[in-house]
């Protein structure tokens, strides 16, 4: 296809059960199907997958879907069934990018000192996913802890404004007399920062904004309260001040308000106006994919101003990739060495999210491309950002920092494709 993906034989088996775990969800969507009757349930299910490939919002509001076509349940049972993977895979790689970066590095160091008098303490930490719909990042969390920190049980909580995803979120993961709890859900909207942890019933150890930045949280609002979340040790106002527990078991981080770290899962490369009006509020980000080919801003720990350094990020070919820190602008890595505690198994999915546009169009910096993973767009003209040039090119205005900014400052929009090419496209993607 478009953007061929391999894996070994440990991601086929992930990719097995991610299956089954996709199928629970569709069930869910045909047993609300079926309580519609067979006529209408037929007529929804051809309705779902309409919305689902024509995106109807995409050009007027810069949002893929609407609340209310969220709410649809055909569209529901589409979602299930095609973003699966994406958002598994790519929330999986970043976890294991991560793991490498020396992200989880708190909790291995706690499990070795818990450990040293042969007990058999486990640790519990709360997970988050923020605009988390059914829950398909959570179980990619689930999987990788399982793998790689077996000693930490998950509480993982879905927030999101469409509270239809409750009942996908609660069968995502599966249940059974062994398993740790499930997901929970709650309704929660992104811009109420000072709700969030009475949403998810206590402090965040970490969390995770998959495809949600950009569309939903790019503005001074969202920024202003991440920064004061990621800044202060303290907990918002009337907030509970309490230890989180999973059952019978406290928490191994304590009475930590701030989260150990927030990751971004993004489709475009180039998130330069998210990331100003971040560190306008003391908020750093350290860049987990691959700079070599150009800026690549796909997958991020975003980290207070001022946290130490991240361990440099290992590639597949086993060099060290230079990476900019947003925080300080300067470079860092570019060693031929892998770091200490470098995994050396390599990547489950190794070119996930895709990359080989990249190498394909000279590298990358920039591209804000319709779709999952890729594909660049015309390279910005001299003095022009490309992501006020990509907002204009969608359709969409987007204010400055400092103020509103003129019309006659941004460049005139291309005209559309021809209707043959946008039927071509809307058949392609249809296949």
């Amino acid at each position: 296809k478009r953007w061929p993906f391999h894996t070994f034989a440990r991601g086929h088996a992930l990719l097995v059960e991610l299956i089954d775990a996709a199928a629970r969800l569709v069930a869910v969507a045909d047993l609300k199907l079926e309580q519609l009757g067979t006529e209408r349930a037929s007529a929804v299910q051809r309705e779902g997958a309409s919305i689902y490939a024509r995106k109807p919002n995409k050009r007027q509001e810069d949002v893929t879907w609407s609340q209310a076509e969220y709410a649809h349940v055909g569209l529901q049972r589409e979602y299930c069934r095609f973003k699966s993977v994406q958002r598994f895979t790519e929330t999986f790689a970043l976890l294991e990018r991560a793991h490498d970066a020396g992200v989880f590095r708190p909790l291995l160091d706690t499990g070795r000192v818990r450990g040293a008098g042969g007990g058999a303490d486990r640790l519990a930490v709360r997970v988050a996913s923020l605009g988390g719909g059914p829950g398909f990042e959570l179980l990619a969390f689930k999987t990788f802890f399982a793998r790689k920190l077996p000693h930490v049980d998950l509480e993982l909580i879905s927030l999101d404004l469409a509270e239809e995803w409750g009942a996908y979120a609660c069968e995502v993961c599966g249940t059974s007399a062994a398993d740790a709890p499930g997901v929970r859900f709650a309704r929660w909207d992104v811009r109420d920062g000072a709700g969030l942890h009475a949403a998810a019933g206590g402090p965040i150890d970490y969390a995770i904004i998959s495809y949600v930045l950009h569309h939903y949280m790019a503005n001074q609002e969202c920024a202003r309260w991440l920064g004061q979340w990621l800044n202060s040790p303290e907990a918002p106002a009337l907030q509970p001040r309490t230890l989180k527990q999973l059952p019978s078991e406290p928490t191994a981080l304590g009475e930590a308000h701030a989260p150990r770290a927030l990751f971004i899962s993004s489709r475009y490369e180039n998130l330069e106006s998210e990331m100003r009006l971040l560190r306008a509020e003391r908020v750093g980000a350290h860049k987990l994919m691959d700079q070599g080919a150009g800026r690549d801003d796909r997958q991020l720990v975003l980290r207070p101003h001022g946290a130490p350094p991240l361990r440099p990020l290992a590639t597949s070919e086993g060099r060290i990739s230079p990476h900019t820190d947003a925080d300080t602008g300067h470079e860092e890595g570019g060693a031929d060495v892998l770091p200490t505690g470098y995994s050396g198994d390599g990547l489950t999915f190794p070119n996930v999210p895709y990359e080989e546009h990249k190498r394909k169009h000279g590298g990358g910096g920039g591209a804000r491309a319709e779709g999952a993973h890729g594909g660049n767009k015309r390279p910005a003209p001299p003095g022009e950002s490309e992501d006020l040039r990509g907002a204009v090119e969608r359709g969409h205005q987007r204010p400055r920092i400092g103020g509103e900014y003129s019309q006659n400052e941004l460049p005139a929009p291309p005209p559309p494709p021809p209707p043959e090419e946008l039927a071509r496209q809307r058949a392609a993607r249809l296949q």
